[in-house]
């Protein structure tokens, strides 16, 4: 059971990061786009 959870935790880091580099790249105007990124980031 461990080993399941720990696999479930390193996938939700994995897409934690990928939505802090989305939001990296949306660019320094793109307030809608990064303002639904933190809403996902929000979520998990």
């Amino acid at each position: 059971m461990s080993t399941d959870a720990f696999v479930l935790l390193k996938e939700d880091h994995q897409q934690i990061r990928e939505q802090f580099k989305r939001f990296a790249e949306a660019g320094p105007n793109a307030h809608v786009a990064k303002a639904k990124v933190v809403d996902k980031i929000i979520e998990r």
